[in-house]
């Protein structure tokens, strides 16, 4: 079975040889697509193009040297350019023809600041080579071929040999450019050159080895020949590095193989001989230094598996545990260990775009099963446009609905539309860290509970303390005689009606009366209603004593996002950030309640709080992208979440509420917490 894969490899080979390679241009800057030379392409044209080219070759040499950099730059590719050109209508697989092509395309890597790098790691060391291959390799070759006759079968260049020679130059050109774009198309190049190179000798139809090292470097070729420019990095640059270290390593060489002339023929800057004496004992240049570490930090790795930057939540759900650390204006804390439950409901979410959400919310349960704290955002989101192609995004922010309950501070908020904006900054060239901030308010609206906040567990007046009690005795007793004299008023404005005779007397069935003039048969609309006892009411008369009106004047809400791809795509997300909103609220400022605590009141209360999250994906459920269909290598991800997090919250506003009535019950009021949380999430 083994040798039977092998002879299938083999054939494919073969089967490539014998044709087109893949990577053919139609520039005749480009390598030629034909991989054998028959004995009639051994022309005398083709004899003279190479003596010719050799000999201008050298004559360059030495008429660079009165040049400064740019120049000589210009003077080197203009003549390297012109001998390709000369050769365009004859065959193109002379050594000294590849050295001359990849010169040029070597050169494209390098810009216009690197002057010195091209002329000195490039371009004269690839006119040395050329001249070196010319003579040591392409002119014995041709040679023997013009001086014999019927020979059926020529043996060919020796490719292998030539591309192995030159892989560890390729390797060290492509360190030298700052770039990973640039380092990235070079090492592509080198796949390419060095798949070409095995495809045309001679050694591959022999052994198998050279075989499985094409399909090896094709299939690693078309792995990445796509990669978005931000997923490129040195790690994926080094991982093509050895790639190819392997290859020349294990590659076979043809047998009748003479020392070939390195590629790179390095000359100081400062060298004193630019001529064309022998090059080839230069060392090669050394290897810059690896990033640092805060670089190699915000680096992306480039991983297999590409998902898409915006996430759909369809439903996500998740379950861990929860400790809250509670702490009274007085220091004195206790802890609460719950269950977490976080529940989305279809959120469409972009790292740079902005999001939008049907239902965001959060849940912690006691062991008795009651919700200590809830919070709810329904039907909201933010856009974001892009200015100027710069690093700021700008957009609105709205949302529908929010609710909050907090059992720790007895305090449960409620409200309508939140209005604001939305920012989002990326301040490095990195696009996996972002700045997010929004600020927004929610309007006042006069409809009754249209928007309120409420203090939990407070009865009133039992929960009061006794000089407030002993007021509100005073209050009430004067509320009563009040109520006394307005009850009697309304029984002598009926008695003076009926002494008329115009007017008569109807009694519903609780005993409620009302006059009414004998014309008048909507007495209810007319009439006039009799107080009695009945009617009578207390200052605490109302069932939401505890409720009152809640403005959020401004939140600012502000977090820094860093993502990071460690073993998948994304797969970790780190967040910090904070957010503070100005609170007043209204209910308790008027006259009719006692005042005695009215100097330790305050209607104000400012909440900050401040957060630090880490997501990891445990695993993949990859599930292809249903709005993107025609993208089949792009992923959602569905698979589960680890998430650990840290927050802080302070927020006076329950004390100080709680102070308008019992400021000693106030000290014991709930104004800070501190929280970890750890629990996993699904989604959808």
């Amino acid at each position: 079975m083994k040798h039977i894969r092998i002879i299938l490899v083999i054939f494919v080979i073969l089967s490539a040889v014998g044709t087109k390679n893949l990577y053919a241009q139609n520039s005749i800057f480009d390598e030629g697509v034909d991989t054998t030379i028959r004995p009639e392409d051994i022309t005398q044209d083709l004899y003279q193009w190479a003596q010719n080219t050799a000999l201008k070759l050298k004559k360059v040499l030495e008429d660079m040297r009165n040049f400064d950099l740019p120049e000589k730059r210009a003077f080197l590719i203009k003549h390297i350019q012109e001998s390709v050109e000369e050769a365009q209508n004859i065959r193109e697989l002379l050594l000294m023809r590849f050295a001359l092509n990849r010169a040029l395309d070597l050169n494209k890597s390098f810009s216009d600041q690197d002057d010195e790098l091209s002329v000195n790691y490039v371009l004269i060391p690839a006119i040395r080579q050329a001249i070196a291959l010319y003579e040591r390799e392409d002119l014995p070759y041709l040679t023997a071929t013009l001086n014999q006759q019927n020979i059926q079968d020529i043996p060919v260049p020796s490719y292998a040999a030539f591309t192995k020679n030159n892989i560890s130059y390729l390797l060290n050109i492509s360190n030298l450019t700052p770039s990973y774009v640039s380092q990235f198309e070079i090492l592509k190049n080198t796949i390419v050159w060095v798949v070409n190179d095995l495809l045309r000798s001679s050694e591959t139809k022999r052994n198998p080895t050279n075989s499985t090292l094409i399909l090896n470097l094709e299939e690693l070729y078309f792995k990445y020949e796509n990669t978005p420019i931000e997923n490129i990095d040195y790690v994926l640059n080094n991982k093509i590095r050895s790639a190819l270290l392997k290859t020349q390593h294990t590659m076979a060489i043809e047998k009748n193989a003479k020392e070939m002339p390195p590629f790179i023929l390095y000359t100081a800057p400062n060298h004193t001989s630019d001529s064309t004496n022998s090059p080839f004992t230069h060392q090669l240049p050394e290897k810059p230094k690896e990033p640092g570490i805060l670089q190699r930090i915000f680096e992306e790795r480039s991983i297999e598996r590409r998902y898409e930057d915006i996430s759909i939540e369809h439903l996500s759900i998740g379950a861990g545990l929860r400790q809250i650390q509670a702490e009274s204006s007085q220091g004195k804390t206790e802890t609460r260990n719950v269950l977490h439950i976080p529940l989305n409901i279809l959120r469409v979410k972009h790292p740079n775009k902005g999001e939008f959400y049907v239902l965001k919310s959060e849940f912690d349960m006691t062991q008795n099963q009651e919700f200590l704290q809830h919070n709810l955002k329904l039907l909201g989101g933010h856009y974001l446009w892009n200015i100027d192609n710069g690093p700021i995004s700008l957009g609105p922010y709205a949302n529908l609905v929010t609710f909050k309950r907090d059992e720790l501070r007895n305090l449960e908020f409620g409200h309508w539309l939140e209005l604001g904006l939305a920012l989002n900054i990326q301040p490095f060239k990195n696009k996996r860290f972002f700045i997010h901030a929004k600020a927004y308010a929610h309007p006042s609206f006069n409809a009754q509970d249209s928007q309120y906040s409420e203090l939990n567990h407070m009865n009133l007046p039992q929960d009061a303390s006794p000089e407030w009690k002993e007021e509100l005795k005073q209050l009430e007793a004067k509320h009563y005689n009040a109520e006394t004299a307005a009850i009697k008023a309304s029984e002598a404005k009926r008695d003076s009606l009926m002494a008329t005779g115009e007017y008569y007397i109807y009694t519903e069935l609780n005993g409620n009366q009302w006059v009414a003039h004998n014309g008048e048969r909507y007495w209810r609309t007319y009439g006039h209603k009799v107080l009695n006892d009945s009617d009578r009411t207390t200052l605490l008369k109302t069932d939401k004593i505890n409720d009152f009106k809640e403005y959020g004047f401004m939140t600012l809400e502000m977090d820094a996002e860093w993502i990071k791809s460690i073993k998948r795509q994304d797969d970790l997300i780190l967040q910090f950030g904070g957010r503070i909103t100005n609170m007043h609220v209204d209910g308790y400022d008027n006259n009719t309640l006692p005042q005695v605590h009215r100097d330790r009141y305050s209607n104000k209360a400012t909440e900050t709080s401040s957060f630090f999250t880490l997501q990891y994906r445990l695993y993949d459920i990859g599930s292809r992208d249903f709005l993107d269909s025609y993208n089949d290598s792009k992923l959602f991800n569905m698979g589960p979440v680890l998430v650990i997090s840290y927050e802080t919250l302070d927020n006076p506003l329950a004390k100080n509420l709680m102070s308008f009535f019992n400021p000693d019950a106030a000290s014991h009021a709930i104004t800070k917490t501190e929280t970890w949380s750890m629990y996993v999430k699904f989604d959808w």
